[in-house]
């Protein structure tokens, strides 16, 4: 959103401008549905100052020229590697790992933050205790499950969908044993 003039000053008494630090516009005034390209339209910034509060400049009317750049959203596949994906609220001795080397998500967000998008910055995260307690189980033995993953995404990326991931568990001292015993 860009506004012509970006910045306007206010007067008032102290108690009256002191915390004011921005002009709120509800969205009601900008309301953008409907339309596929920018949208330009003038505000009375008057009617939104706080009591008390005048432009400090005589010559503003208050007026402004807002414009909203409308873009539409993109579709996106996310893929997210199983090393980048956390499994928390296993029970005390399990472990828990994914069965998949990777996992494909369907996203979505502006062109310039999907382009923006680095794997870096995406985590997943698959919640046991979650899964445990959305299916009533007090207790998880060794095996696969299915569950909900979740990914942690900047900013005006999102995902668009919940999707499930393959999770195995296993007792974490069976597998140390075995380990010991490859050995």
């Amino acid at each position: 959103i860009e506004s012509v003039p970006s910045t306007v000053l206010i007067a008032g008494k102290g108690n009256a401008i002191k915390n004011v630090s921005q002009i709120d516009i509800p969205d009601t005034a900008l309301n953008v549905t409907g339309y596929v390209g920018n949208m330009t339209t003038h505000l009375d910034l008057k009617k939104y100052l706080p009591d008390n509060v005048t432009f400090a400049d005589d010559a503003f009317d208050g007026r402004v020229n807002v414009t909203v750049q409308i873009e539409k959203e993109e579709a996106s596949q996310i893929t997210i590697d199983a090393e980048d994906v956390l499994i928390r609220g296993l029970p005390t001795g399990l472990e828990g790992e994914l069965a998949e080397e990777s996992v494909t998500v369907p996203g979505r967000g502006l062109a310039a933050h999907i382009e923006a998008l680095s794997a870096a910055e995406i985590i997943g995260r698959v919640d046991a205790e979650e899964f445990m307690t959305r299916n009533g189980l007090t207790q998880l033995l060794p095996g696969e499950y299915e569950m909900s993953l979740v990914l942690n995404l900047p900013e005006g990326v999102r995902q668009e969908r919940e999707i499930t991931v393959t999770v195995a568990v296993a007792d974490r001292i069976e597998e140390e044993m075995q380990e010991e015993m490859e050995e």
